[in-house]
């Protein structure tokens, strides 16, 4: 129940109502995407002369290293006291890092400090904006709402790298910091607006462990394959362009834009593709759906003889991802309400540290094929394990489906 949702003034109802808090956790994850991307092309400039790709590659994993420690902490606290101590830390997280890199340029161990404080501000936001729209939309409009929340961390992810080299480039190391600062300023005023629900008491006679069913770990493979397929493309794809087309790095970057806007545009499309049925799987099915396409896809890039068709291709592998992994959040909420329990917190750390896993993998096994082969042979390989994956996964759906009753097979 939101605080005091009936027979409020009217301030009241806006700050309990469902699009006003739609709005504020796609502003919370766009900008902690935006705000991570914000640094990625300018961290040379941050680290300063005798800059190595090693010391970039270690300030990139201090980010994936926290966000994975810290998700099941932020998934515990979610879950015992709600979304406002989650608002905290987040809001503390990310202005500490904006400081540290404003004011501590070309210091290896203070930009590690940051980036890892980005980190714990990614799993505190992430977990607690998916298990409060969890908490406030029901089943039918939960794939629409988590598809919105989707397309705004695609759209942080495509503006951040833009302005954080405009703004280091016109202002210095404090550009892009300023920018950082007053996001988060603004959104933790917008988070502390919202009348968010209480706290559930923890079900006693609801142990944790019923939570690791079949159902939540298909979803979370789901998560860490869609993950592993989309960012094996960033090993794959400046390969395929330099070598086969010789275009400059600035064409590279286009073409990752379009990936993530097609991915931003089809993840809300795939809440609405949910009610189509797809044989009795609902969301499953639809993730099933995009991860058969993305498998399919990923060979095709390496065949593609002209920059348009490579780019068709582009375009459909990010709409391929937002098909398979937008209805896997709403999905994991179903399976939580199915239990008889109300831990959120718990399902959605587990799909983050999934999903990083996957993001994690996916690049390391992508280089490791590409380069024991050639590119097309890579892709071949990495699109058959892939497709063993998904096959898996549909044998598990399969199995958990005879479980269900008929009324539950919408997850």
């Amino acid at each position: 129940m939101l605080d005091n949702q009936s027979n409020t003034p009217c301030s009241q109802k806006l700050r309990s109502h469902k699009s006003v808090i739609l709005f504020v956790a796609t502003l919370a994850i766009f900008t902690d995407s935006l705000l991570y991307s914000l640094i990625i092309p300018v961290l040379p400039e941050y680290i300063g002369p005798g800059a190595s790709t090693e010391m970039v590659g270690v300030l990139v994993a201090a980010y994936a290293g926290s966000l994975v420690i810290f998700t099941p902490f932020m998934g515990f606290v979610v879950d015992r006291y709600g979304n406002k101590l989650p608002t905290v830390i987040g809001f503390l997280g990310l202005m500490c890092a904006s400081l540290l890199f404003g004011f501590s340029s070309q210091n290896i161990t203070w930009l590690f400090v940051a980036r890892v404080l980005q980190g714990i501000a990614c799993a505190a936001t992430a977990t607690a904006s998916l298990t409060l729209l969890a908490q406030v939309f029901d089943r039918k409009s939960r794939g629409k709402a988590m598809g919105i929340w989707t397309s705004g961390n695609a759209a942080g992810t495509l503006l951040g790298p833009f302005l954080g080299g405009l703004l280091y480039e016109h202002w210095g190391p404090m550009g892009p910091m300023y920018l950082a600062a007053g996001l988060a300023l603004f959104d933790v005023l917008a988070r502390l607006f919202i009348l968010t629900p209480h706290a559930a008491a923890p079900e006693a006679s609801s142990p944790v462990r019923q939570l690791f069913s079949v159902r939540v770990l298909v979803i979370c493979g789901i998560a860490l394959l869609s993950a592993a397929g989309l960012t094996m493309i960033e090993v794959a794809l400046p390969i395929h362009l330099y070598n086969q087309f010789s275009v400059a790095p600035t064409t590279v970057g286009l073409y990752f834009i379009l990936a993530i806007v097609s991915f931003g545009i089809f993840a809300p499309l795939a809440g609405y593709l949910e009610g189509l049925g797809f044989n009795q799987m609902g969301r499953v099915g639809v993730c099933l759906f995009g991860l058969l396409l993305l498998s399919t896809l990923m060979p095709a890039i390496a065949v593609s003889n002209t920059l348009l068709i490579t780019a068709v291709y582009v375009a459909a592998v990010g709409a391929a991802a937002g098909i398979a992994i937008t209805p896997a959040m709403p999905a994991l909420a179903d399976a939580v309400e199915d239990c008889g329990q109300t831990r959120y917190g718990f399902v959605y750390s587990l799909f983050n540290i999934s999903f990083a896993s996957g993001a994690f993998l996916g690049p390391l096994l992508g280089a490791f094929l590409i380069r024991q082969y050639d590119l097309a042979v890579g892709l071949l390989a990495l699109s058959g394990l892939m497709f063993a994956g998904l096959i898996t996964i549909f044998c598990f759906s399969k199995m958990q489906i005879k479980r269900l009753p008929k009324e539950k097979l919408v997850g």
